[in-house]
């Protein structure tokens, strides 16, 4: 099909309007790129100026201070980490303890990063399966048959865990530990 001189005279017009929008386009996203290339410069200047003011004695000090403030540092992020995995309440955090805790040294013996403990915790127990899959799974299954066991005991001795089906006298007799349970299974909200 062949287009008429009026048609493609259209064709032409439409092109170049497209042609010179692209360009426009092309010229104007160039144009950020540049303004962003200058601005991160720019931006890359100011700390090595502010670098120039610091304080002599700060100066002096630095090196013999920044060990072992890097030092106490690390002592904090590893006893924060020590305290967020074992105050967590998961069970085999303390059933592994003595592993994790062997294979946090050592790591930090041979100068690798440390690493958090609930990742060698992981890491422990896909050992552990690789090993002896069978044992593992055996493991897993009696967990789950316990917990099944402590839901169905709930179920059987009719307690809701709700606060509304306790009897303050009913509470009066009981030991520190069985009140522990009861109020573990207390549901607020």
């Amino acid at each position: 099909m062949e287009l008429t001189a009026e048609q493609q005279a259209l064709v032409d017009t439409m092109s170049k309007s497209v042609m010179e929008k692209m360009s426009e386009v092309i010229d104007s996203k160039i144009k950020q790129q540049q303004q962003e290339q200058q601005r991160q410069q720019e931006q890359q200047q100011q700390p090595a100026q502010q670098q120039q003011k610091v304080d002599p004695i700060v100066e002096l000090l630095m090196p013999h201070i920044a060990p072992e403030l890097q030092k106490l540092q690390f002592g904090v992020q590893v006893n924060q980490d020590y305290v967020d995995f074992y105050g967590s309440g998961d069970v085999e955090a303390v059933e592994y303890k003595e592993d994790v805790e062997k294979l946090f040294a050592e790591r930090l013996k041979q100068g690798l990063p440390a690493i958090k403990r609930a990742d060698l915790l992981s890491y422990i127990k896909g050992e552990e399966m690789k090993k002896n899959p069978d044992k593992t799974y055996a493991k897993l299954d009696a967990k789950k048959k316990a917990e099944l066991a402590k839901a169905q005991a709930a179920q059987d001795t009719g307690s809701s865990g709700s606060l509304n089906s306790l009897d303050t006298k009913d509470l009066a007799g009981l030991s520190s530990e069985k009140l522990m349970e009861l109020l573990g299974k207390v549901k607020i909200g």
